[in-house]
């Protein structure tokens, strides 16, 4: 429940329970110094100053919700605030909304404002049964089956309001036709926590490959990153984040501006899982583990046999129809990243997304 920005919408519980810094407004600015969109979170279900009740079981935290009409205006008065002030391309919403919270209304203001404004899905107002401490336990424990469950199950129906869906920490096993971004720490939580040791922080090629795979189904990646006490990237999150800054200089145009292929995957005859993008009469093969042979097998791609073959960040490929698949001669030279990108096709050149880049969000 604290702000991040000097609030003209007093917390009743807490006098100046906000920041006397505009944090909000500065890191807007300096966002959009770089050509970047900006968004803004606000935890419209959970504020522990009108409702403290201990999260034990997963499902408490929507019990925790305030029910007193008088939460809905407040936080109602803050996303306006906040849309006003800021005009953020996002609003992004947590653990679900209070009851009488009018969310209709407030999107109508939003896009009058901002007309190509979004909003996530995490706006449904829980169940008043939760607040009974037994339904709680019941369906927590329903929870906890069900979470080993969740890339398999896909993204969550979310609110039909919303832009896109936010599934956490997994990604689902086929491309959607909806749009979708799931959202994960480094490591196991949100924010900084300087006690989590660093094996337990994403391996950075996996972060890698884990990009790859999300774009590849129709998803984005909401990676948090937890500055330090005095706003300072620590060096085992800035080493992942230059690991994906690496790769994206090598092989971004595989992703950036693309949409999901006919097939999200496929497997080569070599045991290399591989994610499909296309963009601009172009299909892309991401490799998800570096060959370890002279030739790559790409399955059911035979149709594609006389198209250019390009190794991005190496050069051309040879590649030849065998039988249904595409057989490509796999340079001895080749780059030993976490996941090579082939491009099959024609498309504008590399620098066409590069020069882009610093416009686009």
């Amino acid at each position: 429940g604290y702000l991040l920005w000097p609030s003209a919408v007093p917390n009743p519980h807490k006098p100046g329970w906000h920041a006397p810094r505009d944090v909000v407004g500065e890191l807007a600015a300096a966002v959009r110094r770089r050509g970047m969109r900006f968004g803004t979170y606000y935890s419209v279900g959970l504020d522990w100053t009108w409702e403290d009740l201990p999260i034990v079981e997963p499902v408490d935290a929507l019990a925790c919700v305030p029910r007193d009409p008088a939460y809905a205006a407040y936080a109602d008065a803050h996303l306006r605030e906040l849309v006003d002030r800021y005009e953020p391309s996002v609003v992004w919403s947590d653990i679900g909304a209070p009851p009488g919270f009018d969310l209709r209304a407030f999107l109508a203001d939003y896009l009058r404002r901002v007309p190509d404004g979004t909003i996530n899905d995490r706006w449904v107002v829980p169940p008043a049964m939760l607040a009974r401490p037994r339904v709680r336990t019941a369906l927590s424990a329903a929870v906890r089956v069900a979470l080993p469950r969740l890339p398999e199950m896909g993204p969550s129906s979310g609110h039909p309001l919303a832009d896109f869906r936010t599934p956490e920490y997994s990604s689902p096993p086929t491309a959607t036709n909806h749009k979708w971004e799931a959202t994960r720490g480094m490591g196991a939580a949100f924010g900084i926590n300087v006690n989590e040791p660093d094996d337990r922080l994403i391996d950075p090629d996996e972060l890698v490959r884990s990009l790859v795979d999300m774009v590849a189904k129709n998803g984005n990646l909401l990676l948090n990153v937890g500055p330090d006490a005095a706003g300072t990237i620590t060096e085992r999150e800035a080493l992942r984040l230059r690991a994906l800054g690496a790769w994206m200089d090598v092989s971004g145009e595989a992703l950036v501006g693309t949409r999901p292929w006919v097939e999200a995957s496929a497997t080569t005859a070599e045991g290399i899982d591989v994610r499909f993008t296309q963009a601009d009469g172009a299909v892309y093969a991401v490799l998800l583990a570096p060959p370890d042979g002279s030739t790559v097998t790409l399955p059911g791609l035979a149709p594609l046999a006389g198209r250019p073959v390009t190794l991005l960040g190496h050069g051309p490929l040879d590649a030849t129809a065998a039988r249904d698949d595409l057989l490509l001669a796999w340079p001895a030279d080749a780059p030993n990243g976490p996941a090579p990108a082939v491009r099959i096709g024609l498309r504008s050149p590399t620098e066409r997304w590069q020069s882009g880049r610093s416009q686009s969000p």
